[in-house]
């Protein structure tokens, strides 16, 4: 008889390590329990009774403008209370303020005293390796599986190009303890749901008997109002043809935040009110239209953690 602390644990032994067992114990059946008592030994307090929402202020503060290229992943958040369904996926390249209205809406509905746990993948990822590295991996899964009316996960193609199969395991469980407590689902992706081949069949086919929704690139009305909006917030001046420039120019609203954000340190170093085209064309001379960014640095850090930690807390290295 082998016993072990979770249910998480036995599937991971049923699906790839029961043959072997067999095999080492001469053909005799293995019976396999799963008895937590026996590995709730004295520890240190988890650091983290229950988890909580971190909103971006950002998220918070910023109106989400509406547009075409947006309206109906807005609409169907707006009136996601109201919906009989056991998941909704907001898709879309990046930077086009997927994040930004999952936020929005999940702190909406906080404030109506809806039960709501929001989290980003990179928070996620970061968590489970924290209890695998000390061992109370169990105490989060239980964290992640209470019920909840929403739950809110950001970026789930990151979880799925990770090459730690734990984690799309841990994922299995929080999406199947939400069946059996009818939370409902929220993910944002940068690829349709039927391309997040890593993760377990059962969890992709729910998502696809959800609402899958997709956010375009931002139009140039989107883009128009979003620098009409950050030049009134910050008393700047800017006219028609720098605007259009602008709207032109940059492709996606990160961008353009990037280029505000500097035009507006250089009128203050210059005491300026006025954003000129000719500035604006020397920022976006040096502005790289590349998103070479936090996700491909966080990808590399779980590729290189995946070849040493195993899911039990053990250094494939063989160190502690």
């Amino acid at each position: 008889s082998i016993f072990v602390p979770h249910v998480f644990v036995k599937e991971r032994i049923l699906q790839s390590g029961l043959s072997r067992i067999q095999n080492y114990y001469a053909g005799k059946k293995v019976e396999i329990y799963v008895k937590p008592e026996l590995f709730n030994k004295k520890k240190e307090p988890l650091p983290l009774k229950r988890l909580a929402n971190f909103y971006p202020l950002n998220f918070i503060e910023e109106p989400f403008i509406v547009s075409e290229s947006n309206k109906e992943a807005y609409y169907v958040l707006q009136t996601l209370e109201h919906r009989e369904v056991p998941a909704v996926t907001i898709y879309g390249p990046p930077a086009t303020g997927k994040s930004h209205l999952i936020y929005q809406q999940a702190y909406r509905l906080e404030q109506s005293n809806h039960n709501v746990y929001i989290f980003s993948s990179e928070q996620f990822i970061n968590k489970i390796l924290e209890a695998i590295k000390g061992k109370y991996l169990t105490d989060v899964i239980n964290l992640y599986t209470e019920k909840r009316s929403f739950i809110f996960i950001d970026d789930i193609n990151l979880i799925n190009n990770s090459s730690l199969t734990f984690l799309h395991d841990t994922l299995f469980h929080i999406f199947k303890d939400s069946l059996k407590t009818k939370s409902k689902l929220i993910f944002t992706s940068d690829t349709h749901p039927i391309k997040l081949t890593s993760i377990h069949d059962r969890v992709v086919t729910r998502i696809l008997e959800g609402i899958t929704v997709e956010i375009k690139p931002p139009d140039e009305d989107l883009k128009r109002q979003y620098i009409l909006n950050f030049t009134k917030k910050n008393d700047l001046n800017i006219d028609e043809e720098t605007i259009d420039y602008i709207v032109r120019t940059l492709p996606n609203l990160r961008l353009i935040n990037g280029l505000l954000q500097g035009l507006k340190v250089s009128s203050e170093l210059k005491g300026e009110k006025t954003l000129t085209i000719e500035n604006v064309k020397e920022l976006v001379t040096a502005t790289s239209p590349l998103e070479h960014t936090f996700n491909k640095a966080l990808q590399e850090m779980i590729d290189i953690l995946s070849r040493i930690w195993d899911p039990y807390g053990k250094s494939k290295t063989g160190k502690r």
